[in-house]
């Protein structure tokens, strides 16, 4: 092959390497910017990120010592794509901790899959609520005195079906609990009728309302918990089939309330601030989806 010749072709060469890298560059740019302004106010939303109106969880459990009555509340104040799911155990002595997840591969269980929001220890007299997630900034804790004694054990058997909070601090003959079948099913129903109601644009104006005086309140930490989401959270924010799941809930979800009420969030913004990915601030924000209402 003559000098010019290999001149020639290693020209061609570098060009196709060239083209090749910038093909490459070019689609990962893409990726990065190719999601609508909708789809990046869906994944920057609070619901969507798993955050929860904590000061309203614990008022509810003070005021609602059965499971069912606070798991039910608790779906209110929620704003997240799926249902929260709760399990719990007996601590040492008297008392129990109660966990509650997102169910974000609806299944009607917890399983790895989910995402934990926030924990609740009940013993010794005392209860303590935890954030967990983007909502590891928080801690409350208070007196806690079970609604009745201590009656013989025998009683309590007949009666742990009730699922009150009483019956589980004492917690002889109670193995743990999860959320029961029936009750996924039931709060699923009652929830889809609850997001269509002024009920629900009122709750979610409170979240947003408990958002701005948490960033305030919380600082540094509110920031840092915002954009500090779990493995399995941040796999659902990537994965999730967006367009269908925006599609189905954009009416009377959180985030498609907050969009279209204009209601901005501070956990957005809080986000935006304290991580490094792209994405922007979340302004109208939207605190998420719900159940494909």
């Amino acid at each position: 092959m003559k000098k010019s010749e290999k001149a020639m072709k290693k020209s061609d060469n570098i060009k196709n390497s060239y083209l090749v890298a910038t093909g490459i560059a070019s689609a990962s740019l893409l990726a990065g910017c190719g999601d609508s302004p909708e789809v990046k106010q869906w994944k920057a939303a609070p619901g969507t990120n798993g955050f929860i109106n904590l000061d309203d969880v614990e008022k509810a459990f003070k005021k609602n010592q059965k499971a069912d009555e606070f798991e039910k509340r608790v779906n209110e104040i929620f704003e997240g794509d799926s249902l929260v799911v709760f399990k719990s155990k007996k601590t040492g002595g008297s008392g129990f901790i109660y966990y509650a997840y997102e169910d974000l591969n609806k299944d009607a269980k917890v399983t790895s899959s989910d995402d934990l929001l926030f924990t609740l220890t009940v013993a010794n007299s005392w209860a303590i609520l935890e954030g967990a997630g983007v909502n590891k900034y928080y801690k409350s804790s208070w007196a806690y005195k079970p609604a009745e004694e201590k009656r013989e054990e025998t009683y309590y058997r007949s009666r742990y079906r009730h699922h009150h909070f009483s019956y589980w601090y004492w917690g002889r003959g109670w193995g743990g609990y999860y959320t029961p079948r029936d009750r996924y099913d039931s709060n699923l129903s009652h929830t889809k009728e609850y997001r269509s109601t002024s009920g629900f644009t009122q709750q979610v104006r409170n979240n947003a309302a408990y958002e701005k005086s948490a960033a305030v309140k919380h600082g540094t930490g509110f920031r840092q918990s915002a954009a500090a989401l779990s493995p399995v959270r941040r796999n659902y924010v990537k994965s999730v089939p967006v367009s269908k799941t925006m599609k189905t809930t954009k009416g009377t979800s959180g985030w498609g309330i907050r969009a279209n009420k204009k209601i901005s969030s501070s956990f957005s913004t809080a986000k935006s601030s304290g991580s490094s990915s792209r994405g922007g601030i979340f302004s109208g924000s939207r605190g998420s989806s719900g159940f494909g209402v």
